[in-house]
């Protein structure tokens, strides 16, 4: 079911002041959104989670799919048809509530309100683009600091849409970043936006995130190799088995990779939940040179004589200090339980809780194209071998590989093409199939940051070698993989 805008009314809550590019008169920010205003034009800008739920370094760690955001500033500008810049404004400080509020009941987004008034309004008669960009300025953002964004920007005058690409390294891949445009805006003789009749939004800037997001989070995690078995009183059949892990990782293996993105094609019906705009965008491409010393393993499964790229890795020992404590052959609560420090939560995810004898992992990732025959492999390892592996799918139900639902956009480095689904080199499938924009890919469930016994469901890696991904189309609909 569609959301609906919940608007607070005329009262504005606080008030910011930021610089414009081109007059005296400084453009006024407001927390409270209006809709229009006597002597100003107005343009709410909205950013939208749309069923959010990630954390990394920079811009937040991907711990749930829990819904919200903290990135720190939004970066607004709007082009005339000449190209050149008619207006811009940074906002500070973007998710305190002194700045932006929240404009769903369950909090899925949030908003504020740019003025233009008095020389600082757009010249009657013109019709505009309106660019927006939300991001995180920390000093170790991976690719998006302000001067990667804008340095074009302000060499050219124009918006420049793409971010310079990046070198990336395991563990560091991805960050939470969100973009949109108004298409057109049209200013009237006396000044005023011309908003028509039936299209409330039509100054409506509506950010999306921009990246995919991938999440681990499982328990029942074998320390033994395939073939090896417990005894009928559940211990381990080998008098050697200590039980140790040290070493040991569990690993998600992907054949792709990509570190330069592109913010265009962008799905500008899409307010929050809807499903008859879902889309499916792989917005970003690699680079080789910045690509080359990212960390590549061999696969082991199907694709084996293949090498694909580490998205995250999960150090058990963090996890489980104390290694298999009862010595059954797997990591599980009975493990955490068995003795103090048995099980503990590591630095890396602080402010998260998780079900007892569970491990986690979760990354932003740059959308990707599939390319092998599974885009997907979970990996056991020791410290000197692969112990096992699992084939991760989608369901078969999923929009992504529904032949009848549409096409992927896969952007070729220049521009976009419409990549049907029956065209057999970006045929997805459910065991191959590209990473898009503004999906989030799980192996188990966690909806929510802290612990809730009702809707955690670690997934149980002793049941079987394939799982199948639980997916969130537009951060509304969860990919999630279960084991068969």
């Amino acid at each position: 079911m569609k959301k609906k805008f919940y608007y607070a009314g005329m009262l504005a809550a606080g008030l910011l002041t930021f610089a414009s590019c081109n007059n005296d008169d400084d453009p006024i920010i407001e927390q409270n959104p209006v809709q229009t205003e006597e002597d100003a034009q107005v343009i709410r800008i909205a950013v939208a989670n749309a069923g959010d739920g990630l954390q990394t370094r920079a811009g937040r760690p991907l711990l749930s799919s829990e819904a919200k955001q903290s990135i720190d500033k939004v970066k607004v500008v709007v082009v005339g048809t000449d190209g050149n810049i008619a207006a811009t404004t940074l906002i500070e400080n973007w998710s305190s509530d002194a700045v932006s509020s929240v404009y769903t009941n369950d909090g899925h987004g949030r908003e504020a309100t740019w003025k233009l008034t008095g020389d600082n309004r757009l010249a009657p008669g013109n019709t505009y683009k309106v660019y927006g960009i939300g991001y995180t300025s920390d000093a170790n953002s991976l690719y998006y600091t302000e001067t990667s964004i804008f340095q074009a920007l302000a060499q050219s005058q124009h918006f420049d849409p793409v971010i310079s690409t990046a070198k990336i390294t395991e563990g560091n891949i991805g960050e939470e970043i969100f973009a949109g445009e108004i298409a057109e805006i049209k200013v009237d003789s006396e000044g005023n936006f011309a908003i028509e009749e039936g299209n409330p939004d039509a100054n409506v800037l509506t950010l999306h995130r921009q990246v995919a997001g991938t999440m681990g989070y499982f328990t029942s995690i074998p320390t033994l190799a395939a073939g090896k078995y417990v005894d009928d009183n559940g211990q381990v059949d080998e008098t050697d088995y200590t039980g140790n892990i040290d070493g040991y990782t569990l690993r998600l293996v992907a054949s792709g990779i990509s570190n330069k993105i592109l913010f265009d094609n962008f799905n500008t019906e899409f307010r929050e939940t809807n499903d008859e705009h879902v889309t499916f965008v792989v917005n970003a491409t690699a680079t080789d040179d910045n690509v080359s010393d990212f960390t590549k393993v061999d696969y082991k499964n199907v694709n084996a004589g293949n090498q694909g790229y580490v998205l995250y890795s999960i150090n058990l020992k963090d996890w489980f200090p104390h290694g298999d404590v009862n010595k059954d052959g797997r990591l599980d609560i009975e493990d955490a339980q068995f003795e103090a420090g048995a099980w503990n939560t590591p630095a890396e995810v602080q402010g998260a809780s998780f079900e007892e004898g569970s491990v986690f992992a979760g990354t932003f990732v740059l959308p990707f194209v599939r390319s092998l025959d599974y885009t997907l492999e979970l990996q056991l390892c020791s410290s000197t071998e692969v112990l096992r592996t699992w084939n991760i799918m989608l369901p078969s139900s999923d929009k992504q590989i529904d032949k009848e639902e549409g096409h992927v956009d896969v952007w070729n480095g220049t521009g976009f093409g419409a990549t049907a689904f029956t065209d057999n080199e970006f045929d997805e499938t459910e065991t191959s199939y590209s990473f898009v924009r503004n999906h989030l890919y799980t192996i188990g469930a966690k909806t929510s940051d802290e612990y809730d016994p009702d809707t955690d469901e670690p997934e149980d890696l002793s049941k079987g070698l394939n799982l199948i991904l639980r997916v969130n189309d537009n951060w509304e609909m969860i990919h999630k993989m279960e084991v068969e």
